[in-house]
């Protein structure tokens, strides 16, 4: 019997996924976590189990593997994909063969370069990438690490900030698209519902009409002024078991080693459900993670307005990252949406010793259902002072994406670069040139010069948060 290649990867997670419930039905794992642990185990499998039979009742669009049939989905077709598969097992190879080599260099690398993007909300010291940074993003700044203020207890301000940004886009055409000023707010939190934190409420205030902009306009030069603040993450999340994370409402969009240049941009949103597990002495990988939901809605952002869509699916996403030491980060994922199918593969290498740069990034994205194609990007950081550090590299966007607004379809060249004054403010700079010099009404030339004032640095001086 023939089958079809796009049912292969389905299978592989398929596969993983029964393994690791099992892992975590095993008893020695049991044994280690406690009968405390075990109900949350439970806890954590009966939830996922209602996750699937929601799914099912729901169903999606466009002859979705669950509402075809195991047999239909196999055999209907016999076009294979091998890209999926090649990232799959690039993601294992990778992992097994770089482990052993970076034992003794992983600790003379310590600190060099941009690391895995993390959790980008958390006081810390680590660096990332300036294609990393997310809006209210605590890395753009100089580090800093406060202690815990007095509200702590009940609120967990992550993120405040406020920054204005110049923008200069040219189509294709000639034509000026962009030529103004415009603001930007983001405040990130969560209100604790018990003592440790495990139960909370999460909220994100930003600016930006749509589902990929982050700015509001400020009236100055092209646009008309733009005032609205929008909430657009509104969820409640629990950790019911170490390692394990549960979250339901308007969720964030979360990235694993892709960035927004191929992946979904960083001010998106989903309606639904997500799944992550974070136990790699018992499952291998960092970062296990499982998403259903609703994209859509991309002028309506706002969360209250969006949550009757919790109901609805047309969105499935399975996420796996896993670190090589300190040397390299590597991730794979794949995405369902309204009938697409895309596979997203990256890796992360510092390669400090080369001098020239001190990372190296690269994503790759394949399309395998609805207009097959696919697109890349790479990119290379390099700290020239200890406060400031430029990139750039080179795109190629095969369609109109819900991706960040500054990569849009066609081969592009980029610049940027981070100047992080102090704890406080930030200038961050972008600048992108097409190569293929299409005539058409897509952006060829941009330029982004912004500067960025951290209000949570002064927030957390009051000793309140």
């Amino acid at each position: 019997m023939e089958v079809d290649g796009r049912a292969l990867p389905i299978l592989s997670l398929v596969a993983f996924f029964i393994g690791l419930i099992l892992a975590l039905n095993k008893p020695g794992c049991r044994e280690v976590v406690g009968a405390e642990s075990a109900n949350r185990l439970r806890w954590v499998r009966h939830f996922l189990a209602r996750l699937r039979t929601q799914h099912r009742r729901r169903g999606l669009d466009c002859g979705e593997p669950s509402r075809m049939g195991l047999h239909a989905y196999l055999v209907k077709k016999t076009h294979i994909r091998i890209l999926p598969l090649a990232g799959v097992s690039f993601l294992l190879w990778v992992s097994a063969t770089l482990n052993a080599e970076n034992r003794d260099v992983g600790a003379a690398a310590h600190h060099t370069g941009c690391q895995s993007q993390g959790k980008p909300d958390q006081p810390t010291n680590q660096t990332s990438c300036i294609v990393d940074l997310k809006p209210g993003d605590v890395r753009l700044f100089a580090p800093s690490l406060s202690p815990a203020g007095k509200l702590h207890r009940w609120l967990d301000l992550q993120a405040a900030s406020v920054a204005t940004q110049y923008v200069f886009a040219k189509t294709g055409r000639g034509v000026t698209a962009a030529n103004k000023q415009q603001y930007q707010v983001a405040v990130k939190g969560r209100f604790k519902l018990d003592a440790k934190g495990r139960v909370g409420i999460n909220a994100g205030l930003y600016s930006g009409a749509i589902f990929i902009a982050g700015f509001n306009n400020t009236g100055l030069g092209m646009g008309e002024a733009q005032s609205n603040l929008y909430l657009k993450h509104l969820y409640l999340s629990a950790l019911p078991l170490n390692g394990v994370e549960v979250q339901y409402g308007s969720l964030d969009v979360w990235h694993d080693e892709s960035t927004d240049i191929t992946g979904y941009a960083y001010n998106g949103y989903v309606a639904g459900e997500r799944v992550s597990i974070k136990r790699p002495r018992e499952l291998f990988f960092d970062d296990i993670s499982v998403a259903y939901g609703y994209v859509g809605d991309l002028n309506s952002p706002n969360a209250i307005g969006r949550l009757y869509r919790l109901g609805q699916s047309n969105f499935h996403r399975f996420m796996l990252k896993k670190s090589i030491g300190e040397r390299a980060w590597v991730s794979t994922d794949y995405a369902f949406q309204s009938g697409m199918e895309t596979w997203r593969e990256a890796i992360r290498i510092r390669a400090t010793e080369l001098r020239v740069l001190d990372t190296f990034h690269a994503e790759v994205y394949e399309v395998s259902r609805i207009h097959p194609g696919y697109g890349f990007a790479t990119y290379g950081e390099k700290a020239v002072l200890s406060r400031f550090t430029v990139g750039g590299g080179y795109a190629d966007i095969d369609r109109t994406m819900l991706n960040s607004d500054r990569f849009g379809r066609g081969k592009r060249l980029f610049l940027t670069a981070k100047i992080p004054i102090n704890e406080a403010f930030s200038i961050l700079m972008f600048a992108t040139q097409a190569t293929d010099h299409n005539a058409s009404n897509i952006p060829q030339q941009r330029v982004d010069i912004g500067f960025y004032y951290n209000l949570l640095y002064h927030l957390r001086k009051t000793g309140l948060f």
